[in-house]
Formats: C-alpha cells, structure tokens, sequence
C-alpha cells in the first residue's frame, strides 16, 4: 500500500485488524471462519514471524494478507476493521485510522477510552464520516443470554449478581452493564454501594490496575447489577439473574440453573462463547444485515462514562499520584 493512493477497493472484503495480542489473536482466528473471502491486513508492532507463518497456512478464504508494523499513512477502505488495543492509545490509533482512509464498519474492544473527553471527540468523528461503529461486548451472541432475554418481561424488574475472585472487576464490569442493556434498555444509571478496596492493584497487564471489592448500580427503570470481585469459595465467577424467576449461570460449564418457585431446572448450552467462534458470526452479520447485535458506540458510550469517572475518582481518592486517565483496559 503506498501513500497517495485513491481509495482501493475489491469485490472481496477488506478487512483491517489492528492489534495482535491475546483478544487479536482470537479475532483473526474468527475472521478467517467467516463466510467472505478477503484481503486482510494486520498491524502489530510486534508480531513474529511465527505468528505471520500460522496465519499464512491453511486458510483458504483469505486472498491477499499483508502485515504492518504500525499504522502507515495510505488511503484506503476497507469493508471492516477490528481495533484490539489497550485502552491506553486507542483514540490515537483511531484518530491516524481514520485521517486519510474509508471506513464502512468498525468494531472496538473495550475499555474504550481512559479519558473521558475522548468519548465525544471520537464520537464526533464518527458522526462527521458517518462510520457504523459497535463495542464488542458479545454476550448479545450467547445462546444462554438470548434463551433468559425470551423468557424475561419488559415489565419484570432485573437484578443481575456477578460474583467470583479475579474476574477483572474493572475491565469487565463494563460487559454486565451492556447484557442489562440487552435485557431492557434503559437511558441512564446511577452507582451506589461503593465497597471498592482502598487498595489499588497491579493488573496482569503492565502499565494497568484492577480493583477488587464490590458496588452496585441502579439504572432509570429501577433495574440493578450488583458486580463482586473479591476472595471466594465460588472461585468460577457466577452470573445470577433475578426477575419472576432465577436463572444462575455458569458460563465456563455453559449451564443454566433455571429457579421457578421451588422447582428447578438445569440447562445445558453447547454453543462455543470463546471470541474466536463469535467473531465469524459478528461478520457474517455486519455484511448480511448491514447492521450488528452489538451496542452501538453511542449507546456504550452512556455504559462507559459513568463507570470510568466512578473508577478515575475512586483511583485518585486512593493513589497519591492525582490522574485525568483511568488506567484500566
């Protein structure tokens, strides 16, 4: 790809990934059970030649693939493109991205952003170029979560619980926030119960931190997420949801114990929930539907901002180093 070039496009999808750490990895190993045949396009500071040699064998529907070391100033479009960065240079990434080249469809991991004014200035960029843009939350695809979704009322009042040890209070909370949203849209939420530890901790990835303890949230329609990450005799993080009836999850055993009264019933799901057998499904429905079951960023976007600034605040009351980002990913 040189710079200055128009636009290129193909009768083949051209599909951008940008980032090819653990979450990338298993986006590439979705992309290619896709349906489409495409051109793809990785960039990776620091991909190896092993990672290029795998990538290259036994995948039939892949026309062209070319791998970059970081993003190059070329014009082209491209049908789809995956960013999974850390939260920490994203917006960069996506303000390069989009400077000279065409976008149809974008999907983002989560966190989003670690600076609140990002949320709107990258939202106005958007808008301006008129970009369909969703937030990989995926549970939306989950067999289990669109099973709950038919039994459960508009009229019903919700209590999600999650409950576990080392689960990635910070990172992931954000996921469970989106699956009430799933369940019954709501317009706005409110965070009370703050039992987060005073202690602040080393996340597994560097540069990060995590928080362990508890709190809880109330959205508009009364429905409410209590979201615990603490020392467990659990250990497996548990999904409960409560509304007329029970449904408690257990996403690693793929199980449903369904509470009806006193009787219960135990199903079982067979579907794969791991990124690399969603992400296919994802594409497969942006290109035939032109539109995705995930969040839009604009609705994530009221997911996001309330949490990150709970986050920023409870960071600085408990770090003498006084900070404008939450360093959470």
């Amino acid at each position: 790809m040189v710079g200055g070039h128009p636009y290129r496009s193909s009768m083949k999808k051209n599909i951008l990934l940008i980032g090819f750490g653990n979450i990338g990895k298993r986006h590439f190993e979705g992309i290619i059970k896709s349906n489409f045949k495409m051109n793809i396009y990785i960039i990776d500071p620091l991909i190896s030649d092993i990672d290029k040699n795998i990538i290259k064998k036994n995948n039939s529907n892949i026309y062209t693939i070319e791998f970059y070391s970081y993003l190059v100033k070329f014009k082209f479009k491209f049908d789809l493109a995956i960013v999974a960065t850390t939260s920490d240079i994203r917006s960069k990434i996506l303000k390069k991205l989009l400077l000279k080249n065409k976008i149809d469809n974008l999907i983002l991991e989560k966190i989003l952003f670690q600076k609140l004014n990002h949320y709107n200035e990258i939202y106005n960029i958007f808008k301006t170029k008129n970009i369909k843009v969703w937030i990989n939350c995926p549970r939306k695809f989950y067999e289990i979560y669109k099973f709950i979704k038919k039994d459960i009322k508009q009229s019903d009042k919700i209590t999600i619980d999650v409950t576990g040890e080392n689960w990635g209070l910070g990172c992931n909370s954000i996921h469970f926030i989106d699956l009430l949203d799933f369940f019954k849209q709501f317009k706005t939420y409110n965070i009370f119960n703050n039992n987060l530890h005073n202690k602040i901790y080393l996340s597994k990835r560097k540069k990060f931190f995590e928080f362990k303890g508890s709190f809880s949230l109330i959205t508009n329609n009364g429905d409410i997420v209590n979201l615990k990450d603490d020392k467990s005799k659990i250990g497996n993080r548990i999904i409960t949801i409560t509304c007329k009836k029970k449904y408690i999850i257990d996403e690693t055993k793929k199980t449903v114990m369904i509470i009806n009264s006193s009787k219960k019933t135990l199903k079982k799901f067979n579907q794969s929930i791991y990124q690399s057998d969603i992400t296919n499904i994802q594409i497969n429905e942006i290109f035939s539907k032109n539109n995705s079951s995930l969040s839009t960023y604009k609705d994530s976007m009221k997911h996001h901002i309330p949490l990150i600034n709970f986050f920023l605040n409870h960071f600085n009351l408990n770090s003498k180093y006084k900070r404008t980002l939450c360093p959470i990913t």
